[in-house]
């Protein structure tokens, strides 16, 4: 008989130190009902021995020979877990002190299919802080509130502190879809029936940070990344009420103004009115650009003309 009723599954590469207090977080908590399971996708760094200074026995440590790429590390990682509930947690990121608590008694109380957990965000490079969490209360979303169950399918983007229940995974669906760069959504959307959202940060993800997508995305290359979180609809679009597809798909074309997404889902109405607010968007950016060209041009002018003006002063006093 299985007694772990959460898996904690880690993906890391090449984060020692952060994967050092990553662990440190979970294994705080002498919580006995959970695993932590760990993938290093084939780090060139100290991470395996780091990974060795851990002798908690809810740890087990995966080294892959050779590095998957991120989601298929993903992939090994939901199918190594033997939890009925599938936690994942980036290796940068880590849990606050009760963050694992909470979950779990989220967990036995409303037994959803699928929650997300509100958080703390730390930006590395301008060093801020800030609480990040959709909605202000804790909550299971009804089956026909397809706005609220949206705004958690488009929170899990965000893959810590996602999690999922593991009789609600297809596995043979996502092995099919292991190219798509958001498994936390597409999990999202498989648990979709029973959706949960915790309101109080229970993790701090770190934002900022180097992140290893696949070999040909970067996190500043919105228009693909978008691209996928859009096609997860697609990918699941037979197994989902409209309701749900239409507010997810609002929700993506909202946060994406600068990139046009499909819009199968919507009316002819709405998809007039993506277009307008694309085109729009597109002239602002233009106009944009050409403004600050020209201011750019009258500065460097003036400034010029100041500096010949100042260089006529100094000759005429000498």
């Amino acid at each position: 008989m299985n007694n772990i009723l959460l898996s904690i599954v880690i993906p890391t590469y090449n984060r020692s130190d952060f994967l050092a207090r990553c662990l440190e977080s979970v294994v705080a908590s002498k919580e006995s009902r959970i695993e932590i399971v760990i993938s290093d996708n084939c780090s060139p760094d100290n991470t395996e021995v780091v990974a060795s200074r851990f002798t908690d026995p809810r740890i087990r440590y995966f080294r892959q020979p050779v590095n998957l790429g991120a989601v298929r590390n993903f992939h090994f990682l939901a199918n190594e877990a033997k939890g009925d509930y599938i936690l994942f947690l980036t290796d940068d990121d880590f849990l606050l002190t009760g963050g694992l608590e909470k979950i779990i008694n989220f967990i036995l109380e409303f037994e959803p299919d699928g929650f997300k957990c509100g958080m703390l965000v730390y930006q590395i490079k301008n060093q801020a802080a800030y609480l990040y969490s959709e909605f202000k209360n804790t909550f299971i979303a009804g089956p026909d509130e397809y706005e609220k169950q949206a705004r958690i399918f488009w929170n899990s983007h965000i893959a810590t502190c996602t999690c999922i229940k593991r009789e609600a995974l297809d596995f043979e669906l996502f092995t099919k879809n292991v190219s798509n760069l958001y498994p936390s959504m597409l999990f999202m959307a498989m648990a979709r029936k029973k959706l949960g959202y915790i309101h109080e940060p229970v993790a701090v993800h770190i934002w900022e940070n180097e992140v290893y997508w696949d070999d040909n995305t970067r996190p500043e290359d919105s228009g693909k990344l978008m691209a996928h979180r859009g096609d997860i609809l697609t990918i699941m679009e037979d197994r989902l009420p409209s309701g749900f597809l239409k507010e997810s798909e609002k929700l993506i074309n909202r946060h994406s103004v600068n990139y046009l997404p499909i819009t199968r889902f919507l009316s002819v109405e709405e998809r007039k009115e993506r277009q307008i607010v694309f085109k729009m968007h597109a002239i602002n950016e233009r106009y944009s650009k050409l403004v600050t060209m020209m201011i750019h041009t009258i500065d460097q002018f003036i400034r010029g003309s100041f500096a010949r003006f100042l260089a006529q002063i100094v000759l005429r006093l000498k």
